[in-house]
């Protein structure tokens, strides 16, 4: 078994108080962050994190470490080269701010900012983000295909707590997004059972904002390569048997058979849910 690594080093500083305790500290001139966590959602981190590395999701990756009492994952920054940053949130409250308040009569209720937050939304704030370089067509499509495949992935992961300050851009002579970061509430709701309590973000064009009908607008509103997307992304997760096992030999956890099952049920009930919606999708357009 992995063995634990133990953080004593004094200069660790401390960086949010929230929910969960942050630090930061530097180690051979690289910037590391250390999460304390309960030993659940450190579990679930993990196994998120190694789903998302199986699918082709930039991630963060962790190590299981302890500083004094907490236990917690350890990783670098999720920008270790200090590129320009800029949130989702920054971007869609510039197209508000530029776009939508000054020219409200211009537009539907669903751009709406305030009433909305959705994928299209978010495709005409980068559109006017970089509306002055030359290969703003080329940055809008490659961004928006990796937010699309965040938010499938936070759909099979259940995880709601993919706002927009956590969906960071690196905006460099080719922006990207950072890597998926925050892992903490992955498997924590069951996404065909969810709620107006449990509404995606972000999320396509819905009034009700119902977690079920917002998925199934976003596949119904898809063209088809957003489809082939959802469906490559499914093909490629392993056996969750196997991921489990290969981080239990990684990293020095041992894992209930309870959290084993829950996550390999609600990973399973999510694949089910996205394949029927796909084929309920199909046989509407061939009638």
């Amino acid at each position: 078994m992995a063995k634990y690594i133990d953080l004593t080093k004094e200069d660790l500083e401390i960086t949010s108080k929230g929910t969960h305790h942050i630090y930061t500290f530097e180690q051979d001139g690289k910037k590391y962050y250390f999460k304390a966590c309960n030993r659940e959602d450190l579990l679930s981190s993990l196994l998120a994190s190694e789903m998302a590395r199986s699918i082709g999701i930039k991630r963060l990756d962790f190590k299981v470490a302890y500083y004094g009492e907490e236990i917690g994952l350890v990783s670098r920054s999720y920008n270790p080269s200090n590129q320009e940053e800029i949130s989702i949130r920054q971007i869609l409250e510039n197209y508000h701010e530029n776009v939508i308040s000054t020219h409200e009569s211009d537009f539907d209720d669903e751009h709406y900012l305030d009433q909305t937050h959705n994928l299209e939304t978010i495709w005409w704030a980068l559109d006017y983000y970089y509306k002055n370089r030359k290969d703003k067509d080329e940055i809008v499509s490659s961004l928006m295909e990796e937010i699309v495949k965040y938010f499938i992935f936070q759909i099979l992961v259940g995880d709601p707590d993919l706002h927009y300050d956590n969906i960071i851009i690196l905006d460099n002579d080719k922006p990207t997004l950072a890597p998926y970061f925050d892992f903490d509430l992955c498997f924590t709701i069951e996404i065909h059972e969810a709620g107006e309590e449990y509404c995606l973000e972000p999320f396509p064009i819905s009034k009700d904002k119902n977690t079920i009908t917002t998925i199934r607008s976003f596949i119904n509103a898809s063209d088809k390569s957003y489809i082939i997307l959802v469906e490559e992304m499914i093909h490629k997760i392993p056996p969750l048997e196997l991921l489990w096992d290969k981080i239990e030999k990684k990293h020095p956890v041992i894992v209930s058979h309870r959290l084993k099952n829950k996550t390999i049920d609600a990973v399973n009930e999510s694949i089910d849910f996205l394949t029927k919606v796909i084929q309920e999708n199909q046989n509407n357009l061939s009638k």
